[in-house]
């Protein structure tokens, strides 16, 4: 693990890594500044045609990135709705990268989501968010950021401890 900004450059890098395998959009805590360990979401659009076939051609030319030690593969196809996707986890150095290969929507609006957070936080809020990552995002009860974030400016959360106590007493929706 590294200090977020550490972090934000390190990505870039793996960004440029990803090139080959055509345009991607980053999205999560990459662009809202909020890294705390080596964990980069990026997405594309491969449309309503795109095939496990195609994922095998795609990670054909992902063999080829630098670093590329593994990948997983996961169809998420589901009922074909807006989030149908293929699922690549990438195993680039010592990142994990989280590529979501959307059929019908580029969920765009993930990203901007993304990027108005990082313009909205307060700094009092971007630390108890780090802060609470930090702790939280290897425990296997971890819910993700967005609960996090939910949590911070939602519901005034600012501590690991009070995080804990706002997941046990609110229902999760996801």
């Amino acid at each position: 693990m590294g200090r977020p900004e550490e972090l934000q450059a390190e990505a870039r890098s793996v960004l440029a890594l990803l090139e080959p395998l055509g345009p991607i959009t980053p999205t999560g805590s990459y662009v809202s500044g909020l890294l705390v360990w080596r964990d980069l979401d990026v997405m594309m659009l491969g449309g309503p045609e795109f095939s496990p076939a195609d994922v095998v051609a795609l990670l054909g030319k992902a063999v080829g990135i630098p670093g590329l030690t593994g990948f997983a593969y996961r169809d998420e196809r589901g009922d074909q709705g807006p989030d149908a996707r293929h699922h690549v986890t990438l195993t680039v150095g010592d990142w994990r990268v989280d590529l979501s290969i959307w059929l019908h929507d580029d969920h765009a609006a993930a990203s901007q989501w993304h990027a108005g957070l990082a313009e909205r936080l307060t700094d009092e809020e971007r630390q108890a968010i780090l802060a609470i990552k930090s702790v939280w995002h290897s425990r296997p009860e971890y819910p993700g950021g967005f609960e996090v974030c939910t949590a911070v400016l939602e519901h005034g959360v600012r501590t690991a401890v009070d995080f804990g106590s706002w997941l046990r007493d609110t229902p999760q929706k996801r």
